[in-house]
């Protein structure tokens, strides 16, 4: 999902990108830890390992959410662990849930939506409800993202992070978003039909230091449907956190 970006950021940026827990090349372990704050867990933990500072996250959807509790955690520990963040069609209501996650949360039907459908079909319906322009959705871009599903134990973790998806917390998660005061980019996609443009809006009424940029004719997937368009707001947002590190300060 990040092709685009990273041939055009790793040239001027160090990126580093992972999947997350059940997904990607990742493992899949059939354990109960599937919340977005295990997930944010693993995310803090590799930012630890790794030694990183002023770091950039950038989250997309479900990736989103799980950028804001990372970024949580990382100001109790130390105010220079992350500088920015940039959600990609967040928002900061854990409960408004896109309808087949929804639907996945159902025990019952979610196994059998997982053991009667194939993982070309159920990836062929989700980008075609992500994706604007659907003439993009094409066989090999269906595959791309198949391949994954296929991986077994992929089916038990897809449904576990669906249904820890909502925080146990959720009531005050609202709440501690709006302690967080780092500048953060909310982009947002003009023909979303998974995040409401009313829950893009909410992201910054929430956050303290937020802006909201709509990229025109596209869907969930900003990055992949306009990429030169989100690599220039990511660019600028970059390039504006830099300028506030290298601003001279007057003491008296």
């Amino acid at each position: 999902t990040w092709r685009y970006l990273e041939g055009a950021l790793k040239s001027e940026y160090r990126l580093v990108l992972l999947d997350l827990k059940g997904h990607g090349y990742s493992d899949r372990p059939r354990d109960e830890r599937y919340s977005l704050e295990d997930h944010a867990e693993v995310v803090t933990g590799l930012v630890e390992h790794l030694g990183l500072s002023n770091v950039v996250l950038v989250g997309h959807s479900l990736g989103s959410t799980i950028a804001l509790l990372v970024a949580l955690k990382a100001q109790k520990i130390s105010p220079d662990k992350v500088s920015g963040i940039v959600l990609l069609t967040g928002s900061v209501d854990p409960e408004d849930l896109p309808l087949f996650l929804r639907l996945l949360r159902s025990p019952v039907f979610g196994w059998l939506v997982m053991k009667l459908s194939s993982a070309s079909f159920r990836t062929r319906l989700v980008l075609k409800k992500a994706f604007y322009d659907h003439e993009k959705v094409t066989d090999s871009l269906v595959e791309l993202y198949a391949k994954y599903q296929r991986i077994p134990g992929t089916d038990y973790a897809l449904l576990k992070t669906a249904e820890q998806m909502i925080p146990q917390d959720a009531s005050r998660f609202e709440q501690k978003l709006r302690t967080l005061d780092i500048p953060v980019l909310n982009i947002a996609g003009e023909h979303d039909e998974i995040i409401s443009r009313v829950s893009a809006e909410q992201v910054c009424k929430v956050l303290p230091r937020c802006r909201l940029a709509v990229v025109e004719g596209v869907g969930h997937v900003p990055h992949e449907e306009a990429p030169q368009k989100v690599v220039s707001l990511l660019k600028d947002f970059i390039a504006g956190l830099l300028e506030q590190k290298v601003t001279p300060t007057a003491t008296a």
